[in-house]
């Protein structure tokens, strides 16, 4: 982040007003939005409060007077979750949603700042302040403007917003703001992206019937078998109920060709290269502990329904792992028996984490949470062009250890937030290191002698 001037972009007065006296709307939210918006609000213990707000930021060229405040304004027109506010109504939440062409965004300015780590300060406090649940628009905007050009930083709180949200966000936003610049209508060509409020409705459809009988709730009974504290590894030196700050650290695992490769490998087995990376991942989670052990996490299910690809909206899912693995299987082996539980795993997924904790009646406190996506399709040209990053706010302190493998057209990235301690960083790292040996043990089979510092670079 270079210095510069800083400035806040908000909804006018006029836009809030408005917002809040909006007609309501009968879709309901969703569960998981529920549990984070009663979690926030004190109603539970489940879900903290301060969960990390997600964000991203991207270079705008050629701005001009009000081409920021325009795309704005249209990036909230073309997704009918950012327009909706949430008005509590018992035990529950309703939902008001405000018409296309509602909002309007004005210049706030915050400040001139000649150093990094002021400029810094400046645009987090404000991003962390109106990424809020409760809240609307529960999202901040700051542009910074330096000799380097002009910088957008944007937050969302997770209710309205998840990573592939930040995906097609900061692909989004840059497009409807060169149109703007110069001075130009959106393109057409430029689809209006599905709605979460859909989504919404077809899982409240779904989960009408679900009981404490469904078959569905099998594999989250064998996860919760030993109690409801779902401890991570031993070798991660992780105890369950410990309470850590989280470091965030990303570690390349394989170049693009590799990931092309193993595509197509996984293709020829009649899988995907999502679950070929899980299978990875799995594996050098467990060769790190002594002897054949059964592994427990969460783990994030990719994809999203149909037409929902470029929506903004919490629409990840997750769902129960229970997996027994030895040493030493060959990489066909591991990906059938990762394969056989994932299947089950996916419908289990379909019953999202709070109906879970309802329907059994008790908590789920998992410490290991895993995902792997492909997102080579997301980040097009537009995010080398923008200069894109993500970001996450503040993370709770707690003995959550997440590990995500997130497949981009520049290669695969194992991206980790984890306790910061010297022993779980450092199984993070040699966790990475397994899977980048397996990349290369799976395309070439013969055997890997690489050290550490080789598996890495």
């Amino acid at each position: 982040m270079r210095p510069g001037v800083v400035t806040a972009w908000v909804p006018t007065p006029g836009c809030v007003r408005a917002v809040r006296g909006a007609p309501p709307d009968a879709r309901p939210l969703t569960e998981d939005q529920e549990s984070h918006l009663l979690a926030s609000a004190g109603a539970s213990y489940l879900d903290p409060a301060e969960a990390p707000w997600i964000g991203f930021s991207v270079v705008l060229t050629a701005p001009t007077s009000t081409s920021v405040a325009a795309a704005l304004a249209s990036f909230f027109d073309r997704h009918e979750s950012l327009r909706c506010d949430y008005v509590p109504d018992g035990e529950r939440h309703r939902r008001r949603l405000a018409s296309p062409g509602t909002v309007e965004f004005e210049p706030l300015p915050v400040g001139h700042y000649s150093g990094v780590q002021e400029t810094h300060a400046a645009v987090v406090e404000h991003l962390a302040s109106h990424a809020q649940p409760h809240v609307w628009p529960r999202a901040g905007f700051v542009t910074v403007e330096s000799e380097a050009g002009l910088t957008l930083y944007a937050a969302f709180d997770h209710v309205t917003f998840d990573v592939q949200s930040m995906y097609a966000a900061a692909d989004e936003l840059p497009l409807l703001h060169h149109a703007y610049s110069a001075a130009d209508a959106p393109d057409p060509c430029l689809a209006r992206p599905g709605s979460h409020l859909d989504h919404a409705q077809e899982e409240a459809d779904r989960l009408r019937e679900v009981g404490p009988d469904d078959p569905r709730l099998a594999g989250w009974r064998a996860l919760l078998e030993d109690g409801p504290a779902v401890p991570a590894p031993p070798s991660s030196g992780v105890r369950s109920g410990e309470r850590w700050g989280h470091e965030l650290t990303t570690m390349p695992v394989a170049t693009p060709g590799e990931v092309r490769e193993l595509d197509e490998l996984s293709r020829s087995w009649g899988s995907s290269l999502e679950r070929i990376f899980l299978a990875l991942l799995l594996s050098s989670i467990a060769g790190l502990e002594p002897g054949p052990n059964r592994l427990r996490a969460l783990v994030a299910v990719p994809g999203r329904p149909p037409g929902q690809e470029g929506a903004v909206g919490w629409f990840a899912k997750l769902g129960p792992l229970v997996l027994d693995l030895e040493p030493g299987l060959e990489l066909a082996t591991l990906l059938a028996r990762t394969t056989a539980v994932l299947d089950q795993m996916t419908e289990a997924a379909q019953l999202p984490l709070p109906v879970v904790r309802s329907l059994l009646d008790r908590p789920v406190e998992p410490e290991l949470v895993l995902a792997v996506a492909d997102h080579r399709a997301v980040p097009r040209q537009g995010w080398r062009t923008s200069k894109a990053h993500g970001f996450l706010g503040h993370v709770p302190a707690g003995a959550q250890v997440h590990a995500a493998i997130s497949c981009l057209s520049s290669g695969a990235l194992l991206e980790a937030r984890h306790p910061d301690t010297p022993i779980c960083s450092a199984w993070m790292a040699t966790v990475a290191v397994g899977v980048r040996r397996g990349v290369l043990a799976a395309l070439d089979p013969r055997p890997a002698t690489l050290s550490s510092e080789q598996a890495t670079g």
